[in-house]
């Protein structure tokens, strides 16, 4: 299993913040701009969230996925569930009140091989762990970053 988490502040009310971490057409329209095919599925049971398959460029080819929402509590947690022919995993975001206008997020993912060759790759992405958790951290500080300078200039126009 391969684990990556990430923790950061940020100066938006948790309300907020939920708000556009629920808006999923945006991530789509960023995951293409980075060279990824993102298509929404119609839902699998009565029960079940959003699905969306995936298909991105990993390691010089192209791989798939299928990401589906498999918990929504507003305003504190977005679970997903991802799966693919040589990996499983989930990506969990969870946010914390800090006062009335700070929140904190917490980003954790988690893969786990489903095949002999996964669990060879996942090894291998092991050994660069420091590096991955750290990219991480910085896509999820980025993507903060860019929300908190949308949000301040919503709370400027207002």
């Amino acid at each position: 299993m391969l684990e990556l988490s990430a923790r950061e502040d940020v100066q938006i009310p948790v309300d907020e913040l939920f708000a556009r971490a629920s808006r999923f057409g945006k991530f789509a329209q960023q995951a293409r701009r980075n060279g990824a095919k993102v298509r929404k599925l119609e839902p699998g049971e009565a029960d079940s969230g959003p699905r969306w398959e995936v298909h991105y460029p990993f390691g010089g080819t192209q791989r798939r996925f299928t990401l589906e929402l498999v918990e929504r509590r507003a305003p504190q947690c977005l679970r997903f569930a991802i799966h693919s022919g040589s990996i499983e995993g989930e990506f969990t975001v969870h946010l914390h009140a800090l006062d009335a206008a700070r929140s904190a997020v917490e980003a954790r993912l988690a893969v786990s091989p489903r095949s002999a060759k996964a669990r060879i790759v996942l090894h291998s992405m092991r050994l660069t762990r420091g590096r991955m958790e750290r990219r991480f951290a910085e896509r999820l500080r980025s993507l903060l970053q860019r929300a908190a300078a949308e949000h301040d200039g919503a709370s400027a126009a207002d």
